[in-house]
Parts: C-alpha cells; sequence; structure tokens
C-alpha cells in the first residue's frame, strides 16, 4: 500500500496556478529586434526605481559584504564592483539617462555581483524575447569546450546556407574572433556566476543562450566560430541568432497573495530565474544533452528515474530537475517518498542527479538527507542583515513561528532555520545502499543546499562534473512581495518592473558547521567531467566511474527486515498489537511512537539474523494513524539504522 498523504506536520498544501500563454514564435533577430524595446520612464519613475533598487542593495541584500571580500572591488564593470559604489554613480548620472540607460547600469551593476539571486528582471516588452543559438557547447575536463547539443529541426539548409553543421563533440576553437579564454572573460562581467566553475559555465552558457529578462539582447544579428572536429579538421560557421517570443507580449501577472496566504515552506525558496529559462526553452526545441538510457516519469514532472543494469548489479537513477514542483508539493513529496521507498526496492545503490537543477524550495531540499541516513539529519542555518529597514521583514516571520534573535545588535542577526530538525526528520530512513549526487556548477541554489547537505550528513559521496556547484547560498525576495506584505519603504516599481534580493544568507552543518554556502558551495569529492565519449554515447564512461565508486563503498552490515509486506503503512490487531522484525548485527532496539520514546530492547544480534517480536503499545484508537519510529544501535548507542511506518489497528 503506498502512502496517500504525509503528516500535516511535514508541509501543507501548496496550490500552484498556471497562466495561459500565447503560442510562442520564432524568427532571426534582425527581423525583430525592432520590438524588442523599453515603455518609456517619467523622471520621477527612474528616481523611484533608482531609490528602491538602492534600498535592496543597502538594506536587504545580505551577501554584499561577502561578495566584496571574495572577488575584490574593481574600478570597471569587467569585474566585481561595490555596488555601493556604483551606486553612487548611477544616483549622479541619474537626470541624464535614458530609461535604457538605467536599466542597463542597474543590469550591470547586479550583474556584477556574481549572485543569480540578485536580479534586476526587464520589464515588458523586453523581457517577453529570448535569443539563442541552435546548439549548446558544454565544460570538459581541462576545461575544453564542445558542442553538446544541437538542434537538426533549426540546422537546416536554409539556416546554414551552404555551411558545415556543428556537430556533437566538435571543439569550440573561437568566437567572433576571440579565443575561448577571452571571451569568457568577456562575458563574466554580466554571466552572475560564482565561483570560478559557476563563472565559467555561466558565461559559457550566455554564448548560446539570452533569455532578456535577466540579459541583454546580443548586439550583432550573427555569430561566427571556429569549430574544430575529432579527424582535426577545422571549420567556421556563421549562425544567425533565434528569437522565441510570446506573440501577444502581455506578461503573466502572478497573483500576489497577502502573508496570510503563505506558509513558511512557500516563503522560503532559493532558484535561479537565468537556469529555469534556459532549461525550458532546451526542452522545447529539444536541444538536451542525452542520456545512453530510457527515464520513467512519474506524476511529477520534475522527478523521473530509471534503473541501471550493470552486471549483476542494479543501481537506481533519480534525476531531480528542480526542486520547485509543477504541481502541489505536498504531491511532489509523496512521490519522492514513494519512489525511494518502492521503487528503488532491491537495488544495490542509487544515483541522485541535479545536474542544472535550477533550485526552489528549501523545505524539498532540507527533507532529503534523512532518508538516506541512520541518526538524525541536519539542515542548515540562515543569518539576515539587522537594521531598520529589515526588521519589519524579520518580525512579520513571527506569524511563522521563526524566532530571528536580533537582540545582540550586530550587523547580522542569530542563526535560524526554515526547515525545523522534527520537520526535516520526520520521514525517517528510506534507502540502506550506498548513495551518489551527480552535481555541477549549474547546480544552484536550492541544489546547492541540497548537495551540501547530503555531504554533510555523510548520505552520499558527492561526483563532480564540475568541481564545484554553482554556489548562490541564500533565499530570494522579491520586492513586489515586500511591497505587499511590509509596505513602509517599500514603493511600487513602475512599468511592473521585477527585483529579486538574496536575504537570508545559507550556513552549511556538521563536518562544515557555519561555512557560507555562497560562493564556495559544494565541492565535490569525486571529478567525473564530462569527456569527449560521454557527448556521443550519453555519458556511458562518466556514469560508469559513479557507479563502480557507488559499488566500491562498504555495505552496511547491520540490517533489518519486516515479517509482513514491506509497506509504509502496517495494519496491526488492537488487542496484542505487535511487529516481527528481522535484525541483523545490532545491539539494541529502540522505538518511538508519534515523536515520543516508547521502549528500547536490548536483542544482542551478532551473526545469524535474529527474529523479534516488537510489542507495541496498547490502547490504539482503531483507524486512527500513528507513527512507529524503530531504530536500531549499536553497543554505543550510535544509530545503525532506522524506520519509521505509520501504524493502524483493526
Amino acid at each position: 500500500m503506498k502512502m496517500s498523504k504525509l503528516s500535516s506536520a511535514l508541509v501543507l498544501a501548496l496550490s500552484m496556478s498556471g497562466a495561459a500563454h500565447a503560442e510562442m514564435q520564432t524568427d532571426r533577430i534582425e527581423n525583430v529586434r525592432h520590438m524588442m524595446t523599453f515603455n518609456e520612464l517619467s523622471q520621477t519613475d527612474k528616481e523611484t526605481l533608482f531609490e528602491q533598487a538602492s534600498l535592496l542593495i543597502n538594506d536587504i541584500y545580505v551577501n554584499k559584504d561577502q561578495k566584496n571580500q571574495y572577488y575584490g572591488i574593481s574600478p570597471t564593470y569587467d569585474g566585481h564592483v561595490d555596488p555601493d559604489a556604483a551606486m553612487a554613480k548611477i544616483k549622479s548620472r541619474l537626470p541624464e539617462l535614458s530609461t535604457e540607460q538605467l536599466y542597463t547600469e542597474l543590469h550591470k551593476t547586479f550583474a556584477s555581483q556574481r549572485d543569480l539571486h540578485l536580479t534586476y528582471v526587464f520589464p515588458e516588452p523586453y523581457k517577453a524575447f529570448t535569443s539563442y543559438l541552435p546548439l549548446t557547447f558544454t565544460r570538459l575536463a581541462g576545461n575544453e569546450v564542445r558542442v553538446s547539443a544541437v538542434s537538426s529541426q533549426h540546422l537546416s539548409d536554409s539556416y546554414l546556407e551552404g555551411q558545415s553543421a556543428p556537430a556533437v563533440g566538435d571543439v569550440l576553437v573561437s568566437y567572433n574572433g576571440k579565443s575561448v579564454p577571452e571571451i569568457l572573460k568577456e562575458k563574466q562581467a554580466t554571466a552572475q556566476g560564482s565561483n570560478a566553475y559557476g563563472g565559467f559555465v555561466r558565461a559559457l552558457s550566455m554564448l548560446t543562450r539570452l533569455p532578456q529578462a535577466v540579459k541583454l539582447a546580443p548586439e550583432e544579428d550573427e555569430v561566427t566560430m571556429t569549430l574544430r572536429k575529432d579527424s582535426g579538421e577545422t571549420y567556421d560557421v556563421t549562425l544567425p541568432w533565434l528569437v522565441d517570443w510570446n506573440d501577444n507580449r502581455v506578461p503573466a501577472t502572478e497573483a500576489e497573495n497577502n502573508n496570510q496566504g503563505y506558509n513558511l515552506a512557500q516563503l522560503a525558496v532559493s532558484s535561479d530565474v537565468y537556469q529555469e529559462s534556459v532549461n525550458k526553452l532546451n526542452k522545447r526545441h529539444g536541444i538536451e544533452q542525452g542520456n545512453f538510457f530510457e527515464l520513467n516519469p512519474t506524476s511529477e514532472p520534475i522527478l523521473n528515474w530509471s534503473v541501471l543494469q550493470y552486471g549483476d548489479k542494479r543501481i537506481g537513477y533519480m534525476k531531480l530537475n528542480s526542486f520547485s514542483p509543477v504541481n502541489a508539493l505536498d504531491n511532489m513529496i509523496n512521490e519522492l517518498v514513494n519512489l525511494v521507498h518502492y521503487g528503488f526496492m532491491g537495488t544495490d545503490g542509487l544515483i541522485v542527479d541535479v545536474r542544472d537543477n535550477p533550485g526552489g524550495y528549501i523545505l524539498l531540499a532540507d527533507i532529503m538527507a534523512q532518508l538516506f541516513i541512520p541518526g538524525k539529519a541536519e539542515v542548515g542555518d540562515f543569518k539576515v542583515l539587522v537594521n531598520e529597514t529589515n526588521q519589519p521583514v524579520i518580525d512579520l516571520f513571527g506569524q511563522f513561528g521563526l524566532d530571528i534573535d536580533t537582540s545582540a545588535g550586530d550587523k547580522y542577526s542569530g542563526t535560524f532555520q526554515f526547515t525545523p530538525d522534527e520537520v526535516a526528520n520526520q520521514i525517517g530512513q528510506l534507502y540502506y545502499k550506498p548513495v551518489a549526487v551527480m552535481s555541477n556548477a549549474k547546480s544552484y541554489s536550492a541544489g546547492d543546499m541540497f548537495t551540501c547537505a547530503m555531504q554533510d550528513n555523510g548520505a552520499a559521496v558527492v561526483y563532480g562534473e564540475d568541481p564545484q556547484t554553482g554556489a548562490g547560498g541564500a533565499n530570494v525576495w522579491r520586492h513586489s512581495w515586500l511591497l505587499q506584505n511590509v509596505g513602509g519603504d517599500f514603493k511600487p516599481l513602475p512599468d511592473d518592473s521585477i527585483i529579486t534580493v538574496s536575504w537570508g544568507q545559507a550556513l552549511r552543518e556538521k563536518h562544515h558547521k557555519n561555512s557560507l554556502i555562497e560562493d564556495y558551495g559544494c565541492v565535490a569529492s569525486v571529478d567525473v567531467s564530462l569527456t569527449p565519449s560521454d557527448l556521443k554515447d550519453g555519458g556511458i564512461s562518466q556514469f560508469t566511474k559513479v557507479i563502480e565508486g557507488l559499488l566500491a563503498q562498504p555495505q552496511a552490515r547491520s540490517s533489518y527486515s519486516l515479517n509482513v509486506r514491506n509497506d509504509l503503512q502496517l495494519v496491526v490487531p488492537q488487542e496484542n498489537p505487535t511487529l516481527s522484525i528481522n535484525v541483523k548485527n545490532v545491539e539494541h532496539i529502540a522505538m518511538s511512537v508519534n515523536g515520543q520514546p516508547y521502549k528500547k530492547l536490548s536483542v544482542y544480534a551478532y551473526g545469524p539474523e535474529k527474529t523479534v517480536e516488537l510489542k507495541l503499545p496498547e490502547g490504539f484508537n482503531p483507524g486512527e494513524v500513528y507513527q512507529l519510529r524503530i531504530q536500531g544501535l549499536d553497543g554505543g548507542n550510535q544509530p545503525l539504522w532506522n524506520t519509521n511506518r505509520f501504524i493502524v489497528t483493526q
């Protein structure tokens, strides 16, 4: 019997609504550039926009000092600029700046912070367009750049005009006459990528992907590239920029509820708008790097899975495309629980793939480590700026039971958690074999937090397609949310502009206690950078390295099995309720009911497997559901495994 719902204490249902959009159109940029415009702002509107942007950077943006220290200060936008100094320069020129110039200056100032959570989103109609080339590039070992995917639909004879078509695996030699290091250094100024690898892959993405909600349109109508085949032959190809856009160019306005309509899970969001846009475009046009195996869908589109046969071993594979479910959040959690417990039953290891994952709900990232470890999972803390502007935001969270201590009078608050420990451990362990996490420098935001949490809790070995994750360590607010729920100094932005800002700075736990995630991210334990053959065969050598690493990990010596059907919900008799369990290499068994300790037994089950009859509490009400936690302990009372079951009597 599969669980249809989890305890309401874990998560409140989140209703997601979608707006209808007109059919997407595609054309060459030269034919639509005249439509890529900004509505003119009055001088008063320019001043309002500037003042509100300054307010967020000065009083809300939690990573400002960290960025100045990590990257240093550049006098120009070629590097990281001090945002306060940059905003002061904009203010001095504000009377003479056109609307487009103001938008551009704000964009460059925000982008230079190398923080994808701090974003100035261009207004309509400009943001309705996405410029792209019909191929993608990827980083290989040694920072070599090769074509990773192409769109045969777009690379037609009429588009290529007799030129050679780029092919998967071809090496990028130059781009508009500049070497790869030169063009990537140029693009990094506005790519927003954190750390060396985040900066590299984000700049690389900008060579072919420019969603104009958050990036400026390409200045040129076409790009000339020199590519090299494996044979050593080089060739030049000139590709026109293509543009997708919504033909009615009317923005879909998100419903802004008052704070009574939110729960904490909805507010604790950490995601990357740029990568979300790129992933959607790649999927829409089928320009995605393939796998050598087929994936099975679930009812939640962000979650797919497979079981790979490797000799006589079976390896589970779970692909998490995002931490922002298409359907309700509680439905996603149920899909995840059922997949790990039932779908991967009998496998010898599990791969959790969060490559290119742009983030989403922090709760979803926080609850996953518990599924793979015998002890208590610890989730990361956060801290925020303490000042007069931010205090009403801090106070607002008291409504959600979140006590943020500001009494010390320091620049930053005391630490707090978006996901309480009891919630992060409510499901319990569901998988008992070795686990690997596959990440890359596009694993960002909640993707960073998940990867770090799995590493910090010893739940998995991290295998990196890039040596570091993308390193976005904060939750994100929209200015519009602050306006509606806090008010005060927050004023409406002109022309439906959108600004997002990093509010809570994320910290790691356990082995990396209080280390920042921002910029540093999670360093992979094993490098599995792509090889040329991986691009052509769907990653066989890369996955082989991960699977062999999984199988080389020591297997747990202690184990248990139930002498009933292995369901998450179990039915026991109301009179003399018992549960029969087989255990091996266990000294003690501890039980709790609904979070309260119930009984500890010394079983001394060493050598052959031993059957133990667990006597459950009397007095269960018929039809009511009780949560039973069973934990195996060694002689020092250290956890060896645990399982949570929902008990119903009849």
